[in-house]
């Protein structure tokens, strides 16, 4: 088992459970952004 996906039901986590990314996407878009400027491209 990989943990739950639920506390309060003890819903285990599965092949179709959805995470949430949440504000984690601002940091690999501004990593992307500073490859691209480093590369001169931005």
């Amino acid at each position: 088992m990989h943990g739950l996906a639920d506390l309060e039901t003890r819903e285990p986590v599965g092949e179709d459970t959805v995470f949430r990314i949440a504000s984690i996407s601002k940091t690999f878009t501004a990593i992307a952004v500073m490859q691209l400027w480093e590369r001169g491209s931005g």
